[in-house]
């Protein structure tokens, strides 16, 4: 057997072994844990010995789910990302299935609502990440594209490239986010993102209406 074959191998045991019952709970321990001891001593300075410690859980079983602690840790950014579209999919599925206004109102408040709730913990598992993280395949973004590609048909809304048109909404909003996290305005600002969020496909000449830009 080949190096490669044996690497691919072994990352399909341990995924099957984290999607069995009692897999899932310890590998859900050991990303708890890892995920507390980022936030505590920063990724670097975190060893597996830290981890499995501040899990309970023996080494052993460490290697069992995680090949090291940089699959951990992109393991970790999954869990996070993962958290984030159930969110932004409870929000929408909440909405009613014809008002499309509101499901962009509840996207953007989710979105917002969510990067809030990760905080720190969002700095730190996507600074472990590649340079050049797009989320534009990832499922919340397939969602806002189909979306603004349905009201667009519709005559609800201008998105001529509504693939373009979803990137930069959701740039913009994570970089509206991260300055109100810096200045401690979050509290109050999640409204004014919705309706900036609204001007900004639903003016009279849209903005996102890129050929004409």
């Amino acid at each position: 057997m080949t190096t490669n074959k044996a690497s691919a191998t072994s990352k399909v045991f341990l995924a099957a072994r984290r999607t069995q019952p009692r897999g899932r709970h310890s590998a859900r321990k050991l990303l708890d844990a890892a995920a507390a001891l980022f936030l505590e001593k920063g990724v670097n300075e975190t060893t597996i010995d830290d981890i499995v410690l501040r899990a309970g859980i023996a080494k052993g079983t460490f290697y069992h789910h995680y090949e090291s602690k940089a699959t951990l840790s992109n393991a970790l950014r999954e869990q996070v990302i993962g958290d984030f579209e159930a969110r932004v999919d409870a929000a929408m599925t909440a909405c009613p299935p014809d008002d499309l206004r509101r499901q962009l109102d509840a996207w953007v408040e989710a979105v917002c609502e969510s990067d809030l709730m990760m905080g720190p913990l969002h700095d730190i598992v996507f600074s472990i990440a590649p340079p050049r993280w797009s989320a534009s395949d990832r499922k919340f973004m397939q969602t806002l594209i189909a979306l603004l590609r349905k009201g667009h048909a519709q005559g609800v809304w201008r998105a001529d490239d509504p693939r373009l048109a979803a990137t930069f909404l959701f740039n913009g909003l994570h970089g509206v986010i991260d300055d109100l996290l810096l200045r401690n305005e979050h509290p109050v600002a999640v409204r004014n993102i919705v309706a900036l969020a609204r001007k900004a496909i639903m003016p009279e000449r849209g903005l996102v209406a890129f050929d004409e830009l």
